[in-house]
């Protein structure tokens, strides 16, 4: 059921006569699924928001350390991708921003915004995708969705592998106050580590090469497989929808913040700490980079299923708490309506 961008007016509300109206309507649903209804004016809503905050929260505190790499396998995001695929990208933005600064709070480490600006990243992403997801719910030819969303991850795997490899590692030469060479930032490292020469460096760039390669490889070949059994089933196609467009919002927070920016966040924060970071083994933007591939290959696939499984088992929860609130606000509306033309009357009779 395409909930989001019904055009049935509330009982308060003028019909939407004209095409111009009707396009307005759905910009303000694709931003604001709830429309007309305000967040914090719905007891409905703020109940729904305040359960997968606390969720949030409460998963902040479970994930399993990986010894070796500095490495966590955590799914504390899925409460957040969850909220912002139904409240839109702006509640999600919103709300990204305050389960960090909530967890970061219960959890006191130091504040750093290459950290900080990850979750509202992933709220918005989360709510664009759960836009148009919404859109494309009644269509019947689900294998366009699929074409455009592998096309949009090998787009994305080949601007990671160009960011990590080009942009990050051999980076460009800047100059500081008295005009001496700056080296890039994880040349520098590799400089400063008298055990790394150039063969390894090379070797660690082939071999990044190869792992995004593999896992993105491994990603299509999972998402083609999984419609393709789904396609045998018969499964919904709306179900179907719902599972392209989380593997895409999986993917590209994985290859965004784990793969882009994990390496270069880690050691732009030790910069921030005033730490040097010198173990190229340990901090260089490739050998850094391979436990995380091969944690993410495993891990996204899970994700997506886990993920699709719960938007797809709550959907009727977003659908009734929007009826519900809607039909609270319509006899509220319709009550001030009524208290306003009584009003009146008993002027013009006084007036009289």
């Amino acid at each position: 059921m395409n909930f989001r961008f019904e055009l049935k007016p509330l009982a308060n509300q003028k019909v939407l006569t004209t095409k111009i109206d009707q396009i307005k309507r759905k910009f303000l649903l694709f931003f604001f699924p709830f429309y007309p209804l305000k967040l914090f004016k719905s007891i409905s809503m703020i109940t729904l928001f305040a359960v997968f905050l606390a969720i949030r929260l409460g998963m902040s505190f479970l994930n399993v350390r990986l010894p070796g790499f500095g490495l966590s396998l955590s799914f504390a995001w899925l409460p957040l991708m969850v909220l912002s695929w139904y409240f839109g990208p702006v509640i999600g933005l919103f709300a990204g921003a305050l389960m960090d600064t909530l967890a970061w709070a219960l959890k006191p480490s130091t504040w750093f915004w290459l950290y900080a600006i990850q979750e509202p990243i992933v709220g918005l992403i989360a709510g664009l995708l759960g836009s148009i997801a919404t859109l494309r719910k009644s269509a019947t030819k689900t294998y366009w969705d699929l074409i455009i969303v592998q096309f949009v991850i090998l787009v994305f795997g080949f601007i990671t592998i160009y960011v990590l490899l080009t942009l990050l590692n051999e980076g460009s030469v800047q100059y500081d106050a008295k005009n001496k060479k700056i080296a890039p930032l994880f040349s520098a490292i590799s400089r400063n580590d008298p055990e790394i020469g150039d063969e390894w460096l090379y070797i660690f760039k082939y071999l990044a090469i190869a792992f995004i390669s593999a896992f993105v490889l491994f990603i299509e070949i999972f998402l083609l497989s999984y419609y393709i059994n789904a396609k045998k089933k018969k499964k919904p196609s709306n179900n179907l929808i719902v599972t392209i467009y989380t593997a895409l919002l999986c993917i590209l927070s994985t290859m965004i913040f784990s793969f882009a920016l994990g390496s270069y966040t880690a050691v732009k924060f030790l910069e921030f700490l005033g730490r040097k970071p010198t173990n190229y083994l340990r901090y260089g933007i490739n050998y850094y980079l391979l436990p995380r591939v091969i944690k993410e290959s495993i891990k996204t696939p899970i994700y997506i299923l886990i993920l699709s499984s719960v938007l797809i088992t709550f959907e009727y929860v977003f659908i009734n708490v929007k009826k519900i609130s809607q039909l609270k606000w319509s006899k509220i509306d319709h009550f001030n309506e009524n208290n306003w033309f009584s009003k009146r009357k008993n002027k013009q009779k006084t007036s009289l």
